[in-house]
């Protein structure tokens, strides 16, 4: 096989490249993988972020979850008691104790939804959502990737990935 045959052999085609593996990428490949379009999602990153952050999910985002079928897969990730609040919170010392202050203006909301507001940090939605892109067919991510621009016709419309160290098919 010729050097020229060998790179292509190895080469996958996607119909979407997704740039960064964070909830919005994620989410992305749940959805294109579900509805049968071929991707490729690549993130520099191995593993969840250090920081607990992105905590609160609104009961629209709750409906695509409960769409993509893992609502509830995302309710047990809960870091926090079940009963506690999926609002706003204001904590002292930490969410596990008896001692923070709720305001209650998403709540007051959830009538009108499908599902209510949760309170997750984002490495815990974002473990869900990578456990989802295995039931995928035609997702393919790469962890601890990055991305180049193909040059030449059509540039901005290919991309490469730079290393496929970790990767996952669904």
């Amino acid at each position: 096989m010729t050097p020229a045959a060998s790179r292509g052999a190895a080469e996958r085609r996607r119909q979407v490249a997704i740039v960064g593996g964070g909830p919005v990428g994620l989410a992305l490949a749940v959805d294109l993988g579900l509805r049968g379009i071929s991707c490729a999602l690549v993130e520099r990153r191995r593993g969840d972020h250090d920081v607990p952050k992105g905590q609160n999910l609104t009961q629209r985002t709750l409906e695509h979850f409960h769409f993509w079928g893992i609502a509830d897969r995302l309710r047990a990730a809960r870091a926090t008691p079940a009963d506690s609040p999926a609002d706003f919170v204001v904590a002292y010392g930490d969410l596990a104790g008896g001692h923070w202050y709720v305001h209650e203006a998403r709540a007051a909301l959830d009538r009108y939804f499908h599902q209510r507001g949760e309170r997750l940090p984002q490495y815990l939605t974002e473990r869900v959502l990578r456990d989802r892109l295995g039931d995928c067919p035609g997702v393919e991510a790469a962890s601890g990737s990055g991305y180049a621009n193909a040059a030449g016709p059509g540039a901005g419309r290919c991309a490469r990935s730079t290393s496929s160290a970790a990767t996952a098919r669904g």
